[in-house]
């Protein structure tokens, strides 16, 4: 009997902040200025407790994404996920700032709101390694207007860069919103929502985009040979191959980085030891386990195996939240988001989308995030490793200080 192994693959990237961001050409919304002017926040230094956090939260994203989809291609942005979630809370009062602070930070979210600014801030940016990242606000003008707070505005512009659009909320500004998320991920997530109910009063957004190349070539750059999906089925697969000298070593599985051309991005891939099913190898590791790893790599030279593939993913996350505690966020007769807007809303809707592309040139990857808020009434060894990704596998999008910011299985190519 053929023996069945997983891999997990972890696309190690340090994502960079883009200077400027895109206008929006939205016919039916206006752009509005903030009312008051809040000062840019000074960059300060990220304490080891931002980094464990950020490492937990990312985990238990992933965790509980492909919990739901078993089998299936899943890859999330946790960064996306939790820029769209803060500015959200930014609204939120009593128990449903609590829920939704013991989640998305480790402390007060006035604390988080400076360091995931500065954090931003210092993400380091080139022509060969790009990231841009967005937010925007839109909320309903026309017949049927909505009060929203200045002061919250003023905050999401202040530490989330975020625009504000006043727009009617009908098919036009479906059209706008598409068009700002699309305009934002280069093209790559053309569409994220699909309609807006008659009692949608906001839609916050945010947008991740990922553009990136290797630092060295791979060696061969397309050799076909087979792809063992998670159904044990044999799929026709493109495989790269390069040396790498960096080895990583977890109890149950070994891997290898490959740097970005910017010298401030990596990928990673763990390959469960055989015998190994790759969900029970995700069950068994903790984001302590992941970021140790991640830190102490060996100079040992592997010889990877890389297959090219493209995934492409959507997903609903009102229950994944839920069960990670922030359930009165999603109740319209609990939530409370008071400081927002006199509106009474809550949260109907989280999506998410992402995409990636990993072949010989490099990564392209984005997500995007939509909070849907209704009214209420609403080197040079001599031993070598070989790592070739032909089973499936995870793969992660991490910072300079390995934070994920993408993560992602894959169990089929094609």
């Amino acid at each position: 009997m053929k023996r069945y192994i997983a891999f997990i693959l972890l696309a190690a990237l340090v994502l960079c902040l883009s200077a400027c961001a895109a206008k929006v050409e939205a016919s039916s919304a206006t752009l509005l200025t903030p009312v008051a002017s809040l000062e840019k926040p000074e960059p300060q230094a990220l304490s080891s407790g931002f980094y464990a956090h950020q490492n937990k939260f990312a985990w238990q994203l992933f965790s509980s994404a492909i919990a739901e989809d078993k089998g299936k291609n899943v890859l999330i942005s946790p960064l996306s996920v939790q820029l769209a979630l803060c500015m959200t809370a930014n609204g939120a009062d009593g128990a449903t700032l609590e829920q939704m602070q013991a989640l998305l930070c480790q402390g007060e979210l006035s604390s988080a709101n400076g360091e995931l600014a500065s954090y931003l801030s210092q993400l380091p940016t080139d022509d060969k390694a790009k990231l841009h990242i967005a937010n925007s606000i839109w909320y309903r003008g026309g017949q049927a207007p909505i009060k929203v707070y200045d002061d919250f505005l003023n905050i999401c512009a202040g530490y989330y860069n975020a625009q504000a659009y006043q727009a009617p909320f009908n098919r036009q500004t479906v059209d706008d919103i598409n068009g700002w998320v699309s305009q934002h991920t280069d093209g790559m997530i053309p569409t994220l929502v699909d309609d807006l109910d008659p009692s949608t009063a906001m839609v916050l957004l945010n947008a991740l985009c990922f553009d990136a190349k290797w630092q060295s070539i791979f060696t061969v750059a397309s050799v076909d040979d087979d792809f063992t999906a998670f159904s044990g089925q044999k799929q026709s697969a493109e495989y790269m191959f390069s040396n790498e000298y960096s080895f990583l070593e977890l109890p149950n599985a070994t891997g290898f980085t490959k740097n970005y051309a910017s010298g401030g991005y990596k990928f990673a891939a763990l390959l469960p030891n055989e015998g190994v099913d790759i969900y029970d190898f995700i069950a068994s590791v903790s984001a302590e386990d992941l970021s140790a790893a991640l830190a102490a790599p060996q100079s040992i030279q592997v010889r990877v195996w890389l297959p090219k593939f493209t995934c492409e993913y959507d997903l609903n996350m009102n229950e994944l939240l839920c069960g990670l505690g922030m359930s009165d966020a999603f109740d319209a007769g609990m939530a409370d988001f008071s400081k927002m807007s006199d509106a009474g809303l809550y949260i109907s809707e989280v999506l998410h989308k992402t995409y990636i592309q990993v072949d010989e040139n490099g990564t392209k990857a984005s997500a995007a995030t939509a909070i849907v808020m209704p009214e209420c009434s609403a080197y040079g060894p001599q031993e070598f490793r070989t790592v070739k990704l032909d089973r499936p596998f995870v793969y992660m999008i991490l910072d300079a200080n390995d934070l994920p910011l993408f993560i992602g299985v894959v169990t089929e190519l094609g």
